[in-house]
């Protein structure tokens, strides 16, 4: 991950934002203390995506999430809930990576 070295992302504040804000609800699975995923946690889920899709912070890192990203998952749908995000996060991370190389050439020169 030639990012999250050049970035020193590794533990972002975003990651750990992000954490914190499930931290309380762990009991219940769900970021507003629900048993199942709300606008809430679908609003948690575009960080984690965006923080994925810049691959500067390596996700494995954080089982808790991926398991809660999970949940969201299958709470809203899978099939639709990736619809709704992936084919964007996958955009994003295109160009993300894209200007993110250009900026280190520019910057090595």
């Amino acid at each position: 991950m030639w990012q999250a070295e050049k970035l020193k992302l590794k533990h972002s504040w975003s990651i750990r934002i992000l954490s914190l804000s499930l931290f309380p609800f762990r009991p219940t699975g769900f970021a507003a203390g629900t048993t199942w995923a709300t606008i809430a946690d679908l609003s948690l889920a575009v960080t984690y995506f965006t923080l994925e899709a810049m691959d500067v912070v390596d996700m494995d890192e954080y089982p808790e999430l991926k398991e809660w990203i999970r949940r969201v998952r299958v709470s809203l749908g899978e099939e639709a809930f990736d619809r709704g995000n992936m084919e964007g996060a996958k955009e994003f991370k295109e160009v993300f990576q894209a200007k993110m190389k250009e900026a280190l050439e520019v910057n090595n020169k």
